[in-house]
């Protein structure tokens, strides 16, 4: 299932926490405690898993660092400042503008850490690719090995395999001969 809830969710969760904050700062210490760890966003927004994904071994021996969590660092930070944002209106004026700031800032790291892990992810791709495409190869080269092995015409076994039982009769005739030549069988 997803690994996070929807906006609606997030923006009632931090609706509530901030219902008791009145100054610009009460209200970004509401929501720094919301999505802290353990806070408001973990409990009601976030609905992944507590724990790593394992690693991707490859078949070269190379391990993938798992994925990143809906709960990551970066993607909180994004998502505090969209919410930062999404909350500005509710300030007066003179307030809204260092607001707006912190909120812009958090974007911005939240982005970059964003980007940041789209690009592991990519590369990881990338090397998923490339070994799906060597055992590919590995695969059509044993299949064509199996085939010259076992993958014979049915007519020309059949064929061969009645050319070696003439030869096999022919090389007992042969021997049956032999056994019974003698000096004496040569000589009458």
């Amino acid at each position: 299932g997803p690994a996070a809830a929807g906006a609606d969710v997030l923006l009632a969760g931090t609706e509530a926490a901030l219902a008791g904050a009145a100054t610009p700062g009460e209200r970004r210490a509401a929501l720094d405690a919301y999505f802290a760890p353990g806070g408001g966003f973990e409990a009601e927004v976030y609905q992944g898993a507590d724990v790593d994904a394992a690693p991707l071994t490859l078949p070269d021996g190379t391990r993938l660092p798992a994925p990143p969590r809906a709960d990551a660092d970066g993607l909180r930070d994004l998502l505090k400042g969209l919410t930062v944002l999404s909350h500005a209106a509710e300030l007066p004026p003179v307030a809204m503008a260092d607001w707006m700031r912190q909120g812009a800032e958090l974007i911005r790291a939240g982005g970059e850490a964003v980007v940041a892990a789209e690009a592991r992810i990519g590369a990881g791709l990338a090397r998923v690719e490339a070994a799906e495409a060597g055992l590919g190869e590995a695969r059509l080269t044993a299949a064509r090995a199996v085939d010259r092995i076992v993958g014979r015409d049915a007519f020309e076994a059949a064929s061969e395999t009645r050319d070696l039982e003439t030869r096999l009769q022919a090389a007992y005739a042969v021997t049956s001969r032999l056994s019974r030549l003698s000096l004496t069988s040569y000589l009458r």
